[in-house]
């Protein structure tokens, strides 16, 4: 089965805070991705840092709708986001302070359009230090089937 390319099938959401350290990388991250068709929106939530000023500078650079609003906490701003802007059937959520495989959103939606049942899907975690150096990786198998 080949993958859907239709535009816009995947909405990828980055909600920042104060992340101006790390924000570079996880764009990086999702713009490396081996699937291209996806709707990118970022908001920054009020950040104190200069995470705000990168994300208008890269804008145009990395293609994603940028949203800059007061501070509404996470829960808020992803509901908004999701009422308001998504378009995408399936909606992916990259926190500003982390990045992904360059084949996540590959394998992810091949995953879910071959296994309709399923209502969501996850990868492993790999926790990082500071300078992105490898220190562990979680592999949730043991949620696998439910509860």
């Amino acid at each position: 089965m080949g993958l859907i390319q239709n535009a816009q099938i995947v909405t990828v959401i980055v909600p920042a805070y104060n992340h101006e350290k790390y924000i570079i990388e996880c764009l990086e991250s999702i713009h490396q991705q081996t699937f291209r068709n996806f709707q990118w929106i970022v908001v920054d939530d009020g950040s104190k840092d200069s995470t705000p000023q990168i994300l208008q500078a890269n804008k145009n650079k990395y293609g994603y709708e940028l949203i800059l609003q007061k501070n509404k906490g996470l829960s808020q701003t992803l509901t908004d986001v999701l009422k308001d802007y998504a378009v995408g059937k399936y909606v992916c959520i990259c926190a500003s302070d982390d990045f992904w495989c360059v084949d996540k959103l590959e394998k992810q939606l091949r995953f879910m359009e071959a296994n309709p049942e399923y209502a969501m899907c996850y990868g492993r975690t790999y926790n990082i230090d500071i300078n992105s150096n490898i220190l562990g990786v979680e592999n949730y198998t043991k949620y696998k089937g439910g509860m």
